[in-house]
């Protein structure tokens, strides 16, 4: 189950930030075979409630960081890693709201999968 945690949506592209989640998940949908995740398994959050210029050193409106939490997978290599943080940041670029910031980066956490839990109703 991937997590996505987006930092850097200044508030007046805030209203864009529900597309762009679509699009994200659109994208990884479609090529979820490729990235070995499984459908509808991917959860996108954006840190609305952090809004100081510096915090982590983003610079609202200027950069979009995105943090990718997965847990290690049979399969999943570095290469399909990377690929899908190049999907994620490519994914952010080409959305019409968010073409014009100068930095977009996506780092990538492997997770062992003993150190998940999980509680479900």
């Amino acid at each position: 189950m991937p997590l996505i945690i987006i930092r850097g949506i200044s508030k007046k592209r805030w209203a864009e930030a529900k597309s762009l989640k679509e699009s994200l998940k659109t994208r990884l949908e479609k090529n979820k075979d490729e990235f070995k995740i499984s459908k509808g398994a991917t959860s996108i959050f954006f840190s609305k409630d952090i809004l100081d210029k510096n915090f982590f050193n983003v610079t609202f409106g200027k950069e979009i960081i995105v943090y990718l939490h997965i847990l290690e997978k049979e399969g999943r290599t570095q290469k399909i890693l990377k690929a899908t943080a190049d999907a994620i940041v490519e994914t952010i670029r080409k959305h019409e709201a968010f073409k014009d910031i100068p930095l977009i980066e996506c780092f990538t956490t492997v997770l062992p999968r003993e150190t998940f839990s999980q509680s479900k109703l």
